[in-house]
């Protein structure tokens, strides 16, 4: 495994330990060297130089380069696949895909996914399954195809002649990291120190992660940029053929559309082109000589007359909201050589009382002046 490889580094100088990595590290199994860790006195991790040799090695993750490097070993497990179930090799059972064991249909899933299984990996090193710079290579020989058997000249016995052998690499996950990082500190027996810790997960991140690069240059992603907008394949836009039908049905749902879009346009309903009228200078208009007429008529008021030496008041008739006037207040002002009439008026309708401040150039009126209810 490829965290066993590292944390073997950190007790190199341990003659029982060393051992016990170097085994571990042949063989793929942190489990079977117990025996060999139990003779040998157990002693706390010395760190060493970190060491370069296996880093570069475990930091391709190219499957296709893995396998290529190995391709002369013997791999770490060898399937076999046939219709209805599957079997190991050297092994004499035999496994059902439609097993009830959930544990076997995840293994074949991290088959496919090509991943290894955080919880076989105890499973794994009891079997010494032998690991190459972190993975487990794995062999496939499918059997489900049809078969075509050939007669050999020699001995007359037939052959499968249709069987496919691949291999493909199950690669670490994080979950598979730490399950095996729990596995290694169960079998030392000893916790582990910060600073050890602090080394393990350093040689880790530098053993699995891509290459980091410090003093990246923006004018590299302006180029890729550039590279593929202009090495892009293009469609060339084609127009649309229609036919009579068509055609007719893509004029229907235009003028359709065009309908909806103007239901609430009054102009977009006449039939009778559009004519432009004066309608609104004459209605100002209108209303300004209406208004002027309004100005000129004078504001109905309580009067004072005299008849046989007393004074009596003589008050409008009631308007027709109802309204009657029950005080008029009079006085005159002089404003830039003309006289102005001021004229207030006290209005009653039951208990509700309201005035009218009017003011003109003629009594009672609001002429050249204004009016305030």
């Amino acid at each position: 495994m490829a965290s066993a490889k590292l944390m073997a580094k950190l007790h190199a100088d341990q003659s029982a330990v060393a051992q016990l990595a170097e085994f571990h590290s042949r063989q793929g199994s942190s489990v079977v060297g117990k025996s060999a860790s139990r003779k040998a006195p157990i002693a706390r991790p010395v760190s060493q130089p970190q060491s370069t040799e296996p880093t570069q090695r475990l930091s391709r993750r190219d499957e296709k380069d893995l396998i290529q490097r190995h391709a002369n070993e013997p791999p770490s497990l060898v399937l076999h696949l046939y219709p209805t179930y599957f079997k190991f090799e050297h092994e004499d059972g035999f496994f059902s895909y439609k097993s009830q064991f959930k544990i076997l249909i995840d293994f074949l899933s991290s088959i496919k996914n090509k991943q290894l299984p955080a919880d076989l990996m105890d499973v794994f090193d009891e079997a010494s399954c032998r690991y190459y710079e972190g993975c487990l290579i794995v062999e496939i020989h499918d059997h489900r195809s049809p078969k075509k058997f050939h007669t050999n000249g020699q001995n007359g016995s037939q052959s499968d002649s249709e069987t496919q052998v691949k291999r493909l690499a199950m690669q670490p996950t994080a979950e598979s990291l730490w399950t095996d990082i729990h596995l290694l500190s169960e079998e030392w027996g000893f916790p582990w120190t910060e600073q050890v810790a602090v080394e393990v997960e350093a040689k880790i991140l530098l053993a699995t992660e891509e290459p980091l690069c410090l003093d990246p240059s923006f004018q590299v992603s302006r180029i890729s940029n550039a590279m593929e907008q202009w090495n892009r394949v293009r469609r060339p836009k084609k127009k649309q053929k229609w036919n009579s039908l068509e055609r007719e049905q893509k004029l229907a749902k235009k003028a359709e559309d065009v309908k909806a879009m103007t239901i609430m346009d009054t102009r977009a309903k006449r039939e009778f082109p559009f004519e432009p009228s004066f309608g609104k200078i004459s209605f100002v208009q209108d209303w300004r000589s209406k208004k002027h007429k309004q100005s000129e008529e004078p504001l109905g008021a309580v009067e004072v007359k005299k008849s046989k030496g007393r004074k009596v008041l003589v008050e409008p008739p009631a308007g027709l909201d109802g309204r009657k006037c029950v005080r008029t207040i009079r006085f005159e002002r002089n404003e830039d050589h003309r006289k102005v009439y001021t004229v207030i008026n006290i209005y009653a309708q039951g208990e509700t009382f309201d005035g009218v401040f009017c003011w003109g150039t003629t009594p009672d009126t609001s002429l050249n002046g204004g009016n305030i209810e």
